[in-house]
């Protein structure tokens, strides 16, 4: 079953890329996909993995076979992979979503 999670970046005040935020449907895979990621993420039980060839992201929780991926810009990807992507980024985790679990990472 397709996950069912909307992909959105974050931009600051001057309009460039500082983080994306993921919200899942009412759904109960993406919502449980969701509520697992910050934490698998933090603990290297899963992977934000980006294809430029692709222009994609791609969200994999490592110990199952639940994977979201996103079809982004080339230039957002790349913004995105200079600010928070890259191993020395210093990022933030915060909730988001009201009625569905969801989260975003931004840079510090």
């Amino acid at each position: 079953m397709p996950l069912e999670i909307d992909f959105e970046l974050v931009r600051d005040a001057a309009g460039e890329v500082i983080g994306f935020q993921l919200i899942s449907q009412p759904e109960t895979y993406s919502e449980e996909f969701c509520a697992k990621f910050p934490r698998a993420l933090t603990q290297k039980r899963a992977q934000i993995k980006s294809n430029a060839e692709e222009n994609s992201l791609a969200f994999v929780l490592l110990d199952t076979d639940q994977r979201l991926e996103v079809s982004i810009e080339p230039a957002d990807l790349a913004e995105l992979r200079k600010n928070v992507l890259n191993p020395g980024a210093k990022l933030r985790f915060e909730l988001a979503g009201h009625l569905t679990e969801g989260f975003k990472i931004i840079r510090m």
